[in-house]
């Protein structure tokens, strides 16, 4: 058995300590990205509590994953323009930081157990075929790209031309869960991105394809899955 804790958007928030705390037991946490731009937490806070996270990654490197964000990926020098919450003073202070994270493989696009896919907002069969990315060592691939090809993973305008990325081209930072939906590759999609007041899974009838959408830090909600050996994995919500 495997005792999996997902964490979803944290956006400056310290409440991580708190399911960490409750969860000593989990044999790997999961931070799916947003660290940054709260409306109401100050930017040297967040920061703080980001390298919090990042200490914690470093301290437990096999187990804890510490996925990006596109509120992450705007303060890196390969994105392309800033978006909503975007801080000068944080990026001034932060975005040596994320470079050398994302070259040291600190924080990554994705991660696989079994047939759950995490990833900040999910990954379309389209944007792979528009990237060239490997589908057969998808979260390599994937990985490989931010660090050697990261303008791929910036806001792109699609057929939808929805400035909230719902359009089956964006990628794995942006894509909203109507078009991940529509053109996913096969896995359970297991991301943040899209707030919510309670965590929604959304599967189909075999529940071995769609998606799980856990950014519901702000009502105290996070996501447990326990992975049984030669059983159907438990889908757990937990609240804080």
């Amino acid at each position: 058995m495997t005792k999996v804790t997902t964490i979803g958007d944290i956006h400056g928030r310290d409440t991580w300590k708190k399911i960490v705390e409750d969860n000593s037991d989990s044999d790997l946490f999961i931070f799916v990205g947003d660290y940054f731009d709260s409306f109401d937490i100050d930017a040297m806070t967040q920061i703080h509590n980001f390298r919090d996270i990042i200490a914690f990654k470093k301290d437990n490197p096999e187990k804890v994953v510490t996925l990006i964000g596109n509120h992450d990926f705007h303060y890196t020098r390969a994105c392309i323009g800033s978006y909503s919450g975007f801080n000068h003073n944080t990026y001034y202070n932060i975005h040596i930081d994320l470079g050398d994270l994302i070259k040291n493989g600190t924080l990554t696009i994705a991660h696989q157990i079994e047939n759950f896919l995490f990833t900040h907002a999910g990954v379309t069969k389209t944007f792979c075929e528009d990237w060239g990315i490997d589908t057969e060592n998808l979260v390599d691939s994937l990985n490989d790209h931010l660090i050697y090809k990261p303008n791929c993973f910036n806001f792109r305008a699609g057929k939808n031309n929805s400035i909230y990325g719902d359009d089956i081209i964006q990628g794995p930072l942006w894509v909203r869960p109507t078009s991940l939906f529509e053109d996913a590759l096969d896995y359970i999609h297991v991301v943040g991105h899209t707030s919510k007041t309670v965590i929604t899974p959304k599967l189909n009838d075999t529940q071995d394809y769609g998606y799980i959408l856990i950014d519901t830090l702000d009502s105290g909600q996070y996501l447990e899955l326990i992975f049984n050996d030669n059983q159907k994995t438990e889908i757990n919500i937990k609240n804080i």
